[in-house]
């Protein structure tokens, strides 16, 4: 995690947030989940936060007029009356340092100035966010990190109103587990010291434990030690296998088990994606290098909806962070109604007990761990410009892995590059990746921005600013993989008594969901009880049922590939 091999492909991430007082828990604390323990004690962070995040949508080119845009889209659709306050921008906004170290947000991106911006957020009953690196400079590689200067970054973002901190991890030194945990508790610090409150969200699972298992004994235990929220993997795009899928993620929230989701610290699986084609084209002249992204060309979108669906649900069992990283503007009115402005998914994910702290967050109770490798398709050579190829795919066919770039300088001779490379199956040209100044055929010593890359990978579409192809004509994506991790239930029991039940089907043919009598009792429910039961995503009331051995049945067939069922059982 956080050094980026190409401009395509960006590295986990993670998120987290801080407080103005660390409470620093013993071990027999952190093991007690009993109750709520609150880790960070600043006035924020007592639920999941829940609003709005750029980096998805439009990369590192936010700027004053997408802010406020995405902050009135959250009054306009109704999200702000649920919660969904802050307006996070991503990588970007650093217009450089005054000689006196201060920073300065880009006067072309934000011509009112940040101060300007939070008063106009601030006015509307909205929260602003904003984002650094525990190194010398962030993703966009032109911004500025804060390493040596966190005091006055902090001092710099209270004066200026601001309400949240995202810090990443892509040029932090030394890149190990330890440098971050330094680093980190270094900004919390900062920011405490300002006296504001200011939500703080880590991107800490930086080093050679990146990842699954590994991200167990470091990321979940020590986010309540440093932040609000922390990033558990890799960046999401889509559902599924794959170094961006959800996967990952998700077994690692598994495995968590919801004990380290508390009021105060919140592990985060990531933003929440679209299934909708989104994001800059390139040609904006304000924003260049990193900031020109191609979403639903290059994994940054699920087309699938039942996708998307699923994940929303998920996260607000999970009791994880539901930052919305696409155009708010493009919510239908049902898709409000049934899913991102649902009331009672959003009473799930903010779930609270009497004195107003989160509890414990969801947990898988029945299923395995999903796959996380990507799965491979070998193509004939119909069609092939360079005889037969076999490259890597995912679920959706939207993701690019495995790309490096080639010195070119036409498409013609990207096309060639790829054709002489025996492990090359796609290319793509994008002149608007030569950084200015360079020859249009040179890649960069940090083998960055050149404008052809060509690789082991899969272009899942086109978009007028670049042109790809791949040796072979695509194939349909590969189906949904079976068991083991087809069938998945999570729950998470609220403080009402009541217990959110979320079915999820990843294999390939519809059936009904089963939570088993083991189930049940992971679950905590009880055999012999009578349970109100209702569909959340319908907002309807379904018949009464008793609980016996044999098990809880879905009263609706939960469809394939990843669709959900959601019920609330209530004892009565």
């Amino acid at each position: 995690m956080g050094r980026r091999p190409n401009p395509w492909v960006r590295r986990g991430r993670v998120r987290g947030v801080v407080s103005a007082l660390l409470v620093v828990m013993s071990v027999a604390v952190l093991h007690h989940f009993a109750g709520h323990a609150t880790a960070l004690d600043n006035g924020v962070g007592l639920t999941p936060p829940l609003g709005y995040n750029a980096y998805d949508h439009v990369g590192c080119c936010a700027n004053e007029t997408t802010m406020k845009e995405q902050g009135q889209a959250l009054i306009d659709t109704g999200l702000h009356l649920l919660g969904f306050k802050y307006v996070n921008m991503d990588c970007g906004w650093i217009g450089g340092r005054h000689p006196n170290g201060t920073l300065y947000e880009s006067p072309v991106k934000f011509p009112s100035g940040m101060r300007g911006l939070a008063d106009w957020m601030h006015a509307k009953g909205l929260l602003l966010g904003v984002y650094s690196d525990r190194g010398t400079h962030d993703f966009s590689g032109a911004g500025l990190g804060m390493k040596g200067h966190e005091t006055e970054d902090a001092r710099w973002m209270a004066s200026v109103g601001v309400d949240y901190l995202k810090v990443d991890d892509m040029s932090g030194i030394p890149h190990t587990q330890a440098g971050a945990y330094a680093d980190y508790a270094t900004i919390r610090d900062a920011l405490n010291a300002t006296g504001r409150p200011i939500f703080f969200s880590t991107c800490g699972h930086s080093g050679d434990n990146d990842g699954h298992a590994a991200a167990f004994p470091w990321v979940g235990p020590k986010c309540g030690e440093l932040a609000n929220a922390c990033r558990i993997a890799s960046d999401v795009r889509f559902w599924g296998p794959g170094t961006f899928g959800t996967n990952k993620a998700v077994n690692v929230m598994a495995m968590y088990g919801g004990n380290w989701s508390h009021a105060g610290s919140w592990p985060d699986p990531d933003l929440i994606y679209s299934y909708k084609p989104v994001g800059p084209t390139g040609t904006n002249s304000v924003c260049k290098g990193a900031g020109v992204l191609e979403y639903c060309t290059g994994s940054f979108c699920d087309p699938v909806q039942t996708h998307a669906v699923t994940q929303f649900a998920l996260w607000a069992v999970m009791g994880a962070p539901l930052l919305l990283s696409f155009d708010v503007r493009s919510l239908t009115p049902t898709e409000i109604s049934r899913v991102y402005g649902n009331p009672e998914i959003i009473a799930i994910n903010q779930d609270t007990d009497s004195s107003g702290h989160g509890t414990a967050g969801g947990r898988r109770v029945a299923g395995t761990d999903f796959p996380e490798s990507t799965s491979l398709d070998a193509d004939g050579s119909a069609g092939n410009t360079c005889g037969a190829a076999t490259f890597g795919v995912n679920r959706t066919g939207v993701e690019i892995i495995g790309l490096r770039c080639a010195n070119a300088s036409s498409p013609e001779s990207c096309i060639a590059a790829c054709c002489a490379s025996a492990e090359c199956t796609t290319w793509q040209w994008n002149p608007h990746h030569s950084p200015s100044g360079q020859p249009i055929d040179h890649c960069t010593a940090s083998g960055d921005y050149g404008p052809c890359w060509i690789g082991g990978g899969r272009v899942g579409g086109g978009a007028p600013t670049w042109t790809g192809g791949s040796k072979a004509a695509l194939p349909p994506p590969p189906p949904p993989p079976g068991p083991p991790g087809g069938p998945n239930v999570w729950i998470r029991n609220l403080h009402t008594g009541a217990t959110a039940v979320l079915f999820i089907n990843d294999d390939v043919s519809a059936h009904a969901g089963v939570c088993n009598i083991a189930c049940l009792r992971a679950a905590k429910l009880v055999v012999g009880q009578l349970y109100a039961v209702r569909d959340v995503f319908a907002r309807q009331d379904l018949a009464d049922v008793t609980l016996t051995a044999d098990g809880l049945t879905s009263p609706t067939v939960v469809p394939p590939d990843a669709g959900s069922v959601l019920l609330m059982l209530t004892p009565k």
